[in-house]
């Protein structure tokens, strides 16, 4: 589609957009606002229409076993229309995440109060049209992954509800997520006939230990930083095949070897080197459970954290963060991405020095295999711990993917407060950019969580500058 669109100084404008031949209905307005709701992720977008996550911010648990409980929302916006809210689920259910799938009909992942975890199946027009209960009896012959006597149920997320990631599989379902017993395992699921039907299992990587640190002071988790080694990170490529990032460090990688007799490595430069890395795996998972591929990506000698996930042509990227220095040094962090060619087994890693701190939290390839990556700069961090201030602002960067040649700083929005840039998609030659702004750093609310609060924001078909 043809956009006629301008930049308005550093910030992206879109102030002229006639339709498309094809596509008669009238684009959606430039931008809007979301007054005490972050823009969490897209679920789909057309130049006539947007689907996307809201959730009211929560204030970080200081306990273990402690629920964020922000509620989250599916919204939909048509240029006739306005903003909708599709679907916002009831009692103690909270929508964990999305997908829309090519029929028009959306998929999504529900958790409750105590762990447990639902699929729906919606219309259009938001209706329900199927419920199912995750559940797996067969868990138990599946001694890697489960901890204790016998496998307790419900199946449910472990540390934090954050780790539930569905992707589209064009009708059916890959569905991720971190267990109770730190295994962090792969499931399909296929929808015909007005149904759900349960597929195949992979265990992307076994129950361990990993250690709990909680805050008992911050007020909010920013970026989800402190949940971040229980999260994962799922997408399907062209071919049906599931792609799951999860953090790994030494004790994580060699319960993965042990259970999988292999040989995984974290990466390392430098073998005088005292401090142990993390890094990140990617498992390329079969529809039939096979893994057929497992690789670590990072940046060497140095910590690496994954924050979001894409499917290309014929890649595939992970974009997150790493350590400038090794240890546990918070003075510098870049953003980072890796973009994984499959037929290779090898990957191209970028490392991002943007204004004082950055992070990548969005990525999505263009038609031309390109990858877009979005996230937020300008913040700082406590050199020794966790805790975020000043100002963040959104950042979009535009990249081959290929290490020889330099990633492309394209105009940003100017965002109120401390902003991120935690939804981005492109479609055309168009971009759909979305976040938090006036948002909360760690301590902004330590005084009364009950007030913490963030307010949202959104670009509807931003034109992409020229090359």
């Amino acid at each position: 589609m043809k956009l006629a669109c301008v930049l308005a100084g550093a910030a992206l404008a879109l102030v002229a957009c006639g339709p498309s031949p094809v596509d008669p209905s009238p684009p959606l307005r430039a931008e809007r606002s979301v007054e005490g709701r972050a823009v969490v992720t897209w679920v789909r977008v057309e130049p006539s229409e947007a689907w996307w996550i809201e959730e009211s911010l929560a204030a970080i648990p200081w306990r273990a076993g402690d629920r964020e409980v922000g509620p989250r929302r599916l919204m939909r916006e048509t240029a006739i229309g306005g903003p909708t809210t599709m679907f916002a689920p009831s009692g103690d259910e909270r929508l964990a995440w999305a997908v829309a799938h090519p029929s028009g009909q959306w998929s999504a992942a529900l958790v409750d109060s105590v762990g447990a975890l639902t699929l729906v199946r919606g219309a259009r027009d938001g209706a329900v049209l199927a419920r199912a209960v995750v559940d797996d009896p067969t868990l138990a012959d599946d001694r890697r992954a489960w901890t204790g006597d016998a496998p307790s149920r419900p199946l449910a997320p472990g540390r934090a509800e954050e780790s539930v990631r569905l992707a589209a599989d064009g009708e059916d379902l890959a569905l991720s997520l971190t267990t109770q017993w730190n295994s962090s395992l792969l499931y399909r699921y296929r929808f015909a006939e007005g149904r759900f039907s349960r597929g195949a299992r992979a265990t992307v990587a076994p129950a361990t230990s990993l250690p709990v640190f909680i805050p008992d002071t911050a007020s909010y988790d920013v970026f989800d930083a402190v949940t971040n080694p229980w999260s994962t990170h799922v997408c399907v490529d062209g071919s049906g095949r599931a792609w799951v990032a999860i953090w790994v460090d030494r004790g994580r990688l060699a319960a993965i070897n042990a259970a999988g007799q292999s040989q995984l490595a974290l990466l390392r430069r430098d073998p005088n080197l005292v401090e142990r890395p993390s890094d990140i795996l990617l498992s390329r998972v079969e529809r039939d459970g096979l893994r057929s591929m497992v690789l670590v990506v990072g940046t060497h000698d140095v910590d690496d954290e994954a924050y979001a996930i894409a499917c290309g042509r014929s890649r595939v990227a992970v974009v997150g963060r790493h350590r400038r220095e090794p240890g546990r040094d918070n003075t510098e962090l870049h953003a980072f991405a890796a973009v994984v060619r499959p037929d290779e087994a090898a990957f191209d890693a970028l490392s991002f020095d943007g204004v004082a701190l950055a992070l990548a939290q969005s990525a999505a390839f263009d038609e031309r295999d390109r990858l877009f990556i979005g996230g937020s700069e300008g913040w700082s961090q406590n050199p020794v711990g966790v805790s975020v201030g000043g100002e963040g602002r959104p950042f979009v960067l535009r990249w081959s993917g290929r290490a020889a040649e330099p990633a492309e700083r394209l105009p940003a929005p100017m965002i109120r407060g401390h902003a991120e840039l935690r939804a981005l998609a492109v479609r055309g030659d168009a971009l759909w950019l979305g976040g938090i702004e006036n948002g909360p750093t760690t301590h902004s609310f330590d005084g009364n969580r009950e007030a913490l609060r963030g307010d949202g924001w959104l670009r509807f078909s931003v034109a992409l500058p020229a090359e």
